[in-house]
Formats: structure tokens, sequence, C-alpha cells
């Protein structure tokens, strides 16, 4: 699947973003994660993201020993190599992030992944081990296609309802063109195409990512209100 950014700069060109780079929910008792854990990994960061269909990735790895005495991010993966936990932690303590990333997608101490046929659902935990809000919501469920590439993000609150995020975004969808290209929309519960986010007001994002599945560029529209082709 595509991986995650590296830390991007941003610059705005004749209404474009221009960017350089280094459903039904089951319910919560029915959420298991797939297997536990076969294998860990430790980095010091995550990268920079601009959206929620990368994959959830650390940059700078380091050894265990090493992760032990500083704060770090540590990755469990499941027997198929897909991250089942992520956790921001100072040696084996949980810690608050506070200002330890700049990833828009990653913003509590801990992350549980859950994985389905034809679908991620992600949950949200504080530095305590409590359920905890991420953007204004409790739970994540991205729709795979059959290759296991997002097509669709939903959002839902501590009791199952379909809600918004804090920036206003209900659904986003994703289109793979033949080329490569992703195609990137958002949509509010009324259906309504919203900005990406209420600082960068771009209703549509064209992501092209490069070989090792890092970003390599966007390029986003300020209007376009025609949903995307499903």
């Amino acid at each position: 699947m595509v991986k995650n950014l590296h830390r991007a700069a941003f610059c705005l060109i004749a209404g474009a973003l221009v960017v350089s780079s280094p459903v039904a929910l089951a319910q919560p008792e029915k959420l298991k994660v797939s297997e536990e854990a076969v294998s860990t990994a430790y980095f010091t960061a995550l990268p920079f993201r601009e959206s929620p269909f990368a994959d959830l990735r650390g940059v700078h790895p380091i050894m265990r020993a090493k992760a032990m005495a500083q704060n770090h991010f540590r990755f469990e993966y499941d027997g198929e190599g897909r991250p089942i936990r992520v956790t921001f932690l100072l040696g084996d303590t949980p810690r608050p992030l506070n200002d330890h990333t700049d990833n828009f997608f990653f913003q509590t101490p801990r992350v549980d992944i859950f994985y389905e046929e034809g679908r991620e659902t992600r949950r949200f935990f504080d530095e305590h081990g409590n359920p905890a809000k991420m953007r204004g919501v409790f739970r994540e469920v991205y729709e795979l296609d059959h290759l296991g590439y997002r097509q669709r993000l939903t959002f839902y609150n501590s009791d199952g309802e379909r809600i918004e995020n804090s920036w206003g975004i209900a659904e986003y969808v994703w289109v793979i063109e033949k080329d490569g290209l992703v195609i990137e929309d958002h949509f509010n519960l009324a259906g309504e195409v919203v900005p990406k986010r209420p600082n960068l007001p771009f209703m549509r994002l064209r992501l092209h990512y490069g070989p090792a599945g890092w970003l390599a560029g966007a390029h986003g529209k300020l209007r376009d209100r025609e949903r995307p082709r499903e």
C-alpha cells in the first residue's frame, strides 16, 4: 500500500497546492486485533502526512536499547507485516504527544489498528490507555479495495454514529487513476464537498506517489463540486 509522506514543504501557485517531499461499523466488542504482534520496530519520528490515504510508518529507526532511554514511536506488526499498534513512549512508559509530531493524522499517544475483510479500523487512546478522540473522533474506518488500497474513510463517535471530524469532514473518498494518480475528495455529513482543512481551502487533491511509496507531489483545486467517480 502507499506509504506515509516525508515532511513536506508547500507553496501556493495560482490556486494550486504543490508539494515537494524528501459501512456499517463493527461494534467495539467484536473488534479484535488480527493477530498478536510478531515483530516490533522503534522510530524517533513520524513523517509529515497531508493525506490519511498513506500508511502509518515511522522514520529514523533506532535499536530497542536506545529506545528505552528516549522518546520514540513503537510499531507492533502482525504476521503480514501490518501495524496493529503504534505507541509514543519514553522507554516502556506511554507519553502525551504534545509537540512531538506534526503528523496531522497521528494525534494521540496510542493507535490500535484492526483488520477485517475489506476494512481497516483505527481506535485511539491516551497515555493512560483510556479511549481518546483524534481530531474529534473515536474511531476511523477505512474501506479497502481488493488490492488493499484505501478507497474511503469515515468517522464515528463512541456510540458508533457517523460524525464529522474537527475539520468538518465526515468522509474521504479516493479514486486511483490508471496512471497511479490518487484523487482525493472530502465531504460533510450532508454530502457536500468541503475543504481539505480550515486553513487549506482546496476541495480536491491530486496526489502523486513515487516508486517507494513516498508522496512526490500534490495539486489542489479550490473549487470542485462534483462527487468523484466510484
